[in-house]
């Protein structure tokens, strides 16, 4: 009789500190956002931000032979025009260059095939003079070529297929001219290639299967366009968009899902105002949070070396919400800082 008792008190306090423990939880969600983060160019060019500066497409005759005019080819010159405006868009959307409208030149070559060498001084000084430019942005010789190849593949699930495959390789030259120094800046030559693909049935025929591909006419462009894009992001820094990680509550505090509701407005200084009052809280859970949120607010008004350290102040309160990556994405924003700011002079 007297375990009984004894077994229904234990079960009896152990129930009522389970509800205890429960009642004092906080439920925390693990919410995602959307940020801009500023990426440096893969080169520093000695560009400079304020500046006159023009973008060059050299124009040369119809190079293209009998029967790739046949195909749809477009035509070499018009292609690098695409890519001059492709390349202006591009370098506009970059906060170095936010509200600068890149004048474009076109510059006639008499050379009957393109080539690859550095424009003439006086073409430069032609140019130059036409654009009032201190810098000029120049493509000088693109070529895009597409062809279709078919073949065989094996797939995991479905085994052995056929496939036919558009091919669009793509290269052109870039170069950086100052003007008053008679120097070249940068040179590159960018090359791409793109694949599409697509499954024929056993019996399907080759003309069918082709017609399902991008013709000529809309790749090559895309092709070209992607050129000026890969060239744009050599010399001038970009926004990337990337995924950060916050902690709110569920409904048990109104302070808590007010910074979300601010984070989601992009109101960084106003969560972080609310998370601060938490940092110190009773509630190790609570306060775990408000510092990994910190750190996130932090990293968003730039202050990155105090966002690691809010990040190592929750590592020491509640090791479960430390992230060692996030940590190391602040790091690394840290050593870019120095290349970016540089870039953007």
């Amino acid at each position: 009789m007297v375990n009984r008792i004894l077994f229904a008190f234990v079960k009896l306090f152990t129930l009522c500190l389970l509800l205890l423990v429960v009642s004092s939880c906080v439920s925390i969600e693990r919410l995602s956002t959307n940020i801009q983060t500023l990426a440096s160019p893969d080169k520093i060019t000695g560009l400079p931000a304020k500046a006159n500066i023009a973008i060059v497409a050299s124009i040369y005759v119809d190079t293209r032979h009998d029967s790739m005019k046949e195909r749809g080819f477009p035509n070499d010159s018009l292609m690098l025009v695409k890519a001059a405006f492709a390349l202006k868009n591009k370098l506009e959307e970059s906060p170095k260059y936010a509200g600068y409208d890149f004048p474009i030149y076109s510059l006639p070559r008499m050379e009957i095939e393109q080539n690859r060498e550095q424009l003439s001084p006086e073409d430069i000084a032609m140019v130059s003079a036409s654009a009032n430019a201190q810098y000029l942005i120049s493509i000088e010789y693109l070529k895009a070529d597409l062809w279709h190849i078919r073949g065989r593949g094996i797939d995991e699930e479905y085994g052995i297929y056929s496939f036919v495959r558009t091919i669009v390789p793509s290269e052109a030259v870039f170069r950086i001219y100052d003007v008053a120094a008679g120097t070249v800046l940068d040179e590159k030559i960018v090359g791409d290639t793109l694949v599409y693909e697509t499954v024929r049935s056993p019996y399907e025929s080759i003309g069918s299967a082709l017609s399902r591909m991008p013709d000529p006419v809309n790749a090559v462009p895309v092709a070209c366009e992607r050129l000026a894009f890969q060239y744009a992001d050599r010399i001038a820094p970009k926004w990337l968009e990337e995924v950060r990680y916050y902690y709110s509550t569920s409904n048990s505090n109104a302070d808590m899902n007010f910074a979300a509701s601010c984070v989601r407005r992009g109101q960084w200084s106003e969560a972080v105002k609310t998370w601060m009052k938490y940092v110190d809280d009773s509630d190790v859970q609570l306060a775990t949070i408000a510092r990994f949120n910190l750190a996130l607010g932090c990293e968003m008004m730039g202050e990155y070396e105090l966002a690691i350290e809010w990040l190592q102040s929750v590592k020491l309160k509640n090791p479960k919400y430390y992230s060692p990556i996030y940590e190391n994405m602040l790091k690394a924003r840290i050593d870019e800082k120095t290349t970016i700011d540089k870039a953007m002079k």
